[in-house]
């Protein structure tokens, strides 16, 4: 229904959406309740922050935190050119051109070495095969957005371990995971830098973000 519309609603707010990219889920407003939460322990969350948004898609999760946050300076990447003309239609459509920068990125490779986050968020592919047979609207939408390579979890590590070089001191990486994907996510993450904190539930009480802050001092 929502790509016969062109739109989706995504934490009570309109997004354009098409074949292209993702439609936004309400589990994954879970990673957007995660951020707000904690950073409220930071100043209130009202100081300037970088964050950035790793397979950004439509672009849902860093509007919707640029408009919690508006001092907040957001980097929206994906590998997808198709999924980035849609980012940037959201953008317009919110009005946050000026917060919100996209551009075409294989996860980290063609962001800056230099630059540090304090927050990144990620919703990497995560159905397996055996999920994806129990589900036809799964074939409709973009593979390489739901569809890890080698049906793995694995990736998870590479994009932590980069995330740990990338992030600033007691910056935090946050993950949206499957259902029962939680510990073994989470296993692939425990011998790099990083805390990990309790899971944080979607609204169906499933352990849906892995959050991970970073113990290593920040390197320019």
């Amino acid at each position: 229904m929502e790509y016969i519309l062109n739109t989706a609603v995504f934490y009570s707010r309109q997004f354009i959406v098409t074949p292209q990219v993702l439609i936004p889920r309400p589990a994954s407003e879970a990673i957007i309740d995660a951020v707000v939460s904690r950073a409220a322990s930071r100043s209130g969350g009202r100081q300037r922050c970088t964050l950035l948004d790793l397979g950004t898609g439509s672009g849902c999760l860093a509007i919707t935190l640029s408009l919690l946050f508006p001092t907040w300076e957001i980097t929206a990447i994906d590998i997808s050119l198709e999924a980035l003309q849609i980012t940037k239609k959201n953008i317009a459509l919110h009005k946050v051109g000026s917060k919100v920068n996209c551009f075409q990125s294989d996860w980290f490779s063609q962001i800056p070495s230099a630059n540090r986050f304090d927050y990144i968020i990620c919703n990497p592919p995560y159905v397996l095969i055996e999920e994806r047979e129990d589900n036809d609207m799964l074939e409709v939408e973009p593979a390489i957005a739901l569809f890890p390579q080698n049906n793995s979890l694995a990736h998870y590590r590479s994009i932590a371990e980069e995330a740990c070089k990338r992030l600033t001191t007691n910056g935090e990486i946050y993950f949206e995971c499957g259902k029962n994907q939680f510990q073994t996510i989470a296993t692939y993450l425990q011998t790099l830098p990083l805390a990990l904190a309790p899971p944080y539930q979607d609204y169906a009480r499933i352990d849906r973000v892995l959050i991970a802050k970073n113990t290593l001092p920040s390197t320019s």
